[in-house]
């Protein structure tokens, strides 16, 4: 009970708050031009608490699902005494109402970067230094000869503190030679490479930046076996996790590489290998520790294990996917796309990014130890997330093998790189918001716009059930994330509000441009029935928000 009276609390200070935002805008604008206020109300119905102060009521009621300022004049049928025409919202000049009227959005906005500001100030993040943890084969750090260890400390003159600096530096670098300069074992040096042009397709637009094929973390060394190998010969198999060689323990590539170089004849493995188990009709991966031996191979790295990286072999296949229906199996490695060679999974993914529907040639070899090829597209499915909300997705249906945790894996798992906790001060927090709510204005705008020209789907748009359980569940992560998704709230109620839909802000805004245009103000039969086309409106707006409330509590 009394968590549910906590997630109420939540609901009604998040939405009321919101109100009281959106029409304190309104209300100090209206004030500071000269127009009488009567009213200021938080939520709707029957009067909860109120007062009246000089010339306005302020009333608090019982239905924190809006609010409102009723203004002297604001509707056509509305009488008024000769001492408040002049004080009359619409005996105004067209300025002075759009600014009225732009206020409650403006305040909506402003509002967040004050929110985020006390959310970052005071607060750690974890910042990590620019050492690189593994790369990818064909893309151009790798090509360069940078290698897993080296830290990056420049990009085209650009300083490199943390590792979160290479995507800013790299926001507008692609397609033309920049200048890395790095350290490795304490000596500088420096190369010159070209990033490749990548498309990050997110929900609402692409996010377009340089690509270097560096990664933080560094990999698990996990095996791709192929038949008639030395490596299938000695009893190792594709996806079989690498723990110890010759009693050296395994964090990851690094160590393998090294402790395989350190090798002279023999090989003495244990690996950790994924068996699957039927159980009550559930498929269930049990891990074993394996141990073997085997002789040392010709080459370096994986080679001398008759092997090659895991990363290139398919570890899933979604069902119903176009990668399902191709005929590719799990295990299979794949080898080309559009008749060139790819090395690694991130490749895959580089490959992938910006083609939704367009079709291309994917290559692989199976089990049977054949070379397949065939024309793959991906297909637009529908994912479900957070409350029940479904989304559309580009979907292949590949997924790569994932590390899997066992009592061993944690013994002898990845070396984590070390977090370095730093605490943002006054005026890094006010850069970040600065920095936030302009990107989340554009996400939230392109949506909205998306959603309005048929482009999305409405079937996400939420009413007061969705925005209850995103209340509970923000308020549930603490105080940082409850005010975070109210700022986000905020940004939405704002650009809502500027639909130009009667009722709405933006219709005031917009007759009130259009008067200033025309020199003269709209007929009274336009704005009675505005009025009432409005109302409509936004009832049945408020009623499909609804109904897709209960669609999603009853999916």
């Amino acid at each position: 009970m009394l968590l549910l009276l906590q997630k109420i609390l939540g609901f009604v200070v998040l939405l009321g708050g919101l109100v009281a935002v959106h029409e304190l805008g309104h209300f100090l604008v209206a004030k500071l031009v000269g127009v009488k206020v009567l009213k200021f109300s938080i939520g709707f119905g029957p009067k909860l608490l109120g007062f009246k102060y000089g010339e306005t009521e302020y009333v608090l009621a019982w239905f924190p699902l809006g609010g409102f300022v009723r203004m002297a004049g604001e509707l056509p049928t509305d009488k008024t005494t000769p001492e408040e025409e002049s004080q009359s919202f619409l005996a105004q000049p067209w300025w002075k109402r759009a600014s009225i009227a732009l206020a409650g959005p403006a305040f909506n906005i402003v509002f967040p970067l004050g929110v985020f500001f006390a959310v970052y100030w005071g607060s750690t993040e974890e910042m990590f230094l620019p050492r690189i943890g593994s790369l990818t084969p064909e893309l151009p750090a790798a090509q360069a000869g940078l290698l897993p260890g080296d830290v990056l400390t420049k990009i085209d003159g650009v300083p490199i503190q943390w590792f979160s600096d290479i995507p800013l530096a790299l926001k507008d670098r692609w397609e033309r030679d920049v200048v890395v300069e790095y350290t490795r074992d304490g000596t500088t040096h420096s190369t010159t490479l070209r990033p490749k042009k990548h498309e990050e397709v997110t929900l609402v637009r692409k996010k377009t930046y340089g690509l270097l094929g560096l990664s933080l973390h560094a990999r698990p060394a996990i095996l791709g076996v192929l038949p008639d190998s030395a490596a299938k010969v000695a009893g190792l198999q594709t996806f079989d996790r690498i723990l110890e060689v010759n009693g050296e323990p395994i964090r990851d590539e690094i160590d393998l590489l090294k402790a395989l170089k350190a090798a002279s004849s023999s090989l003495q493995l244990r690996v950790v290998r994924a068996q699957y188990e039927d159980v009550a009709g559930w498929k269930l991966r049990v891990p074993e520790v394996v141990s073997l031996s085997m002789p040392k191979q010709e080459g370096e790295g994986y080679a001398a294990m008759g092997a090659m990286p895991g990363d290139l072999f398919v570890g899933e296949i979604l069902k119903g996917t176009p990668a399902e229906k191709a005929g590719l199996k799990r295990g299979d490695l794949l080898l080309a796309w559009d008749g060139e060679p790819i090395y690694s999974w991130a490749a895959v993914g580089q490959k992938l990014s910006g083609r939704e529907g367009q079709p291309f040639q994917l290559s692989w070899l199976g089990s049977d130890n054949n070379r397949h090829e065939v024309e793959l597209a991906q297909e637009l499915q529908e994912k479900q997330v957070q409350h029940k909300l479904r989304l559309p997705i580009w979907e292949l249906g590949l997924r790569p093998q994932l590390a899997y945790v066992s009592a061993e894996d944690v013994l002898g798992g990845i070396s984590k790189p070390e977090p370095h906790p730093i605490r943002i001060g006054f005026w890094k927090a006010w850069k970040k918001s600065l920095e936030v709510v302009p990107e989340l204005t554009v996400d939230t705008t392109v949506a909205l716009m998306k959603m309005v020209t048929g482009q999305a789907s409405g079937e996400n748009v939420g009413g007061p059930v969705m925005i209850f359980q995103v209340a509970a569940q923000s308020a549930e992560q603490g105080l940082g994330s409850y005010l975070s998704m109210m700022a986000m709230l905020s940004i939405n109620l704002a650009l809502v509000n500027l639909l130009p839909l009667p009722i709405l802000d933006g219709f005031t805004v917009l007759t009130a441009l259009w008067e200033g245009i025309r020199r003269k103000p709209l007929p009274m039969r336009f704005r009675e029935i505005a009025n009432l086309v409005g109302l409509v409106l936004l009832v049945l707006l408020m009623g499909y928000a609804l109904k897709n409330d209960i669609v999603r509590i009853l999916r």
